[in-house]
């Protein structure tokens, strides 16, 4: 009988024994992966806070004087006052006509717009051992209600020159209470989908909810970007502290200084030279920091503010909401390069819209006949009236702002109907910039007729989104010796010649 007590007692721990191993062996590797978690982290900070310290140091001796210099537009193209339309008998150089079918239900095909590079965030452990009370700051952004939970106390700026601001730096920079901030801030940028534009936004929106002045905004704005990796400067006047970015893409109608024959764009709306002739900015530069970029490879994510807009094409009408907060954000951008808006998708909620109208109509239809509706519906949707005639000065819209504004000319429709032909069929196009107009081309293939344009050994068939009833492959005459500049918007690069 002992016996078998015995033996049912040993059956019976060899399992726990198994499974008492098996604990130990996982809460080893837990300890080994947290130990080296820890050690990386360390080095992550040590190495940070020797980039402070390089920085601190430069900081401190490069700050020179510098005249404030203007940034405009490119010289306003001249533009039809009225839609262009061809005129019936007009040659068409025996292009083929586009029969295209009555309404039906296939589905086109949907391209979705290629991801932003994810973000570096700073780990928990990472961010120092401060235990401080938090107070909640809440932004309105762009209509949209964004908190932030934060200890961050900044110090007092004890002077308005160089040394005042150099020993803010100091005193903040360290500041585990600064991490906690910033690294919030970056996680608000990655849930909200937010590019370098929207994240400059969040920052000295943010920054002026926790201080008493515009001044330590910006300083406080500055010293997060720092922490952010853009390449943010300060300068200052007698009374003002002012916040500059450098930019991979032209900013115009700003201000701005040059350092190293690099334009660092100043971001208060208000400057002008009559206010500030030079500023004293530092030279130095954050180790390893970027300049920002202007392209939205993604829409942010903001709260819905929907308005109706009612559109007609071929006689069917239908509606469209558009959100009124993504509008604003939109408000809030600088003027730019073409490239920008080429290069920036619909948003879901209009795509989705113009899922349910143009999709039926697509049934059956050849890939040439489905651009060739895409160019006759922005061709023909949208009522036409120049940047100067509505707005009294140049404006490029972004694809989803056509929904919202009464009126769009050349450029505007040519960077919708890339977007469309992007989204319905998957065909890559690039925008043509003539001196007095816009319009674009689309790569269907070396055995597709009519006027094309050889951009890197590929074939475009012109397709101009302006004038009536002008079909796929149709260059208008007034053209046919000019040769464009091509905006390529497929690849991230600048704009390109031929």
């Amino acid at each position: 009988m002992r016996l078998k007590t015995l033996l049912t007692t040993i059956v019976l721990a060899i399992p726990f024994y198994g499974f008492c191993q098996y604990d130990s062996i996982v809460n080893q590797m837990k300890r080994e992966f947290d130990a080296f978690k820890k050690g990386i982290e360390q080095e992550h900070q040590q190495f940070k806070s020797r980039n402070d310290s390089i920085f601190s140091a430069f900081l401190k001796e490069s700050w020179e004087s510098f005249h404030l210099l203007y940034k405009p537009k490119p010289a306003e193209k001249p533009k039809p006052v009225v839609q262009p339309a061809l005129r019936q008998g007009e040659d068409l150089k025996n292009l083929p006509t586009e029969t295209i079918p009555a309404d039906s239900s296939s589905v086109g095909r949907h391209i979705i717009p290629g991801k932003q590079q994810n973000e570096s965030l700073p780990s928990e452990n990472f961010l120092g051992t401060e235990k401080v009370s938090e107070t909640s700051i809440t932004v309105d952004y762009f209509g949209t209600p964004l908190s932030v939970s934060t200890s961050l106390a900044p110090p007092d700026l004890s002077n308005l020159d160089s040394k005042g601001i150099s020993a803010y730096f100091d005193l903040i920079s360290g500041s585990a209470s600064l991490m906690q901030f910033t690294k919030k801030l970056l996680l608000l940028k990655k849930e909200r989908k937010l590019n370098d534009w929207g994240y400059l936004q969040l920052v000295r929106s943010s920054a002026r909810k926790i201080t008493h002045s515009e001044n330590e905004a910006e300083l406080i704005s500055w010293v997060t970007l720092l922490k952010s990796g853009i390449n943010a400067k300060v300068g200052y006047t007698t009374d003002q502290v002012l916040l500059m970015v450098p930019s991979f893409e032209d900013i115009y109608v700003s201000w701005y200084i040059k350092i190293n024959e690099k334009p660092y764009y100043i971001l208060n709306d208000g400057t002008t030279k009559e206010k500030v002739s030079s500023l004293i900015v530092h030279k130095a530069d954050y180790p390893g920091n970027l300049p920002v970029s202007l392209e939205l490879n993604e829409l942010p994510i903001l709260d819905k503010s929907l308005v109706s807009r009612e559109f007609s094409f071929r006689d069917n009408k239908f509606t469209i909401s558009v959100n009124r907060n993504l509008m604003d954000f939109f408000k809030s951008y600088p003027q730019s390069n073409m490239r920008v808006f080429f290069a920036t998708p619909l948003s879901l909620q209009i795509s989705q819209s113009l899922d349910t109208f143009l999709v039926p109509k697509m049934k059956n239809l050849t890939e040439r006949q489905k651009v060739a509706l895409l160019l006759e519906f922005t061709q023909k949707a949208f009522a036409y009236k120049t940047d100067r005639d509505q707005f009294n000065r140049e404006k490029f819209y972004f694809p989803d702002e056509l929904f919202f504004y009464p009126f769009s000319d050349c450029e505007d429709r040519s960077i919708l109907f890339t977007r469309l032909v992007k989204h319905f069929t998957g065909l890559n196009c690039i925008g043509l910039d003539y001196p007095k107009h816009v319009n674009t081309a689309v790569a269907m293939g070396e055995n597709a007729s009519g006027d094309f344009i050889r951009y890197k050994k590929t074939k475009y068939l012109i397709c101009d989104p302006t004038y009536i009833n002008a079909p796929v492959g149709y260059l208008p005459k007034e053209y046919n010796d000019i040769k464009p500049e091509v905006i390529n918007f497929e690849q991230n690069h600048q704009d390109e010649d031929l």
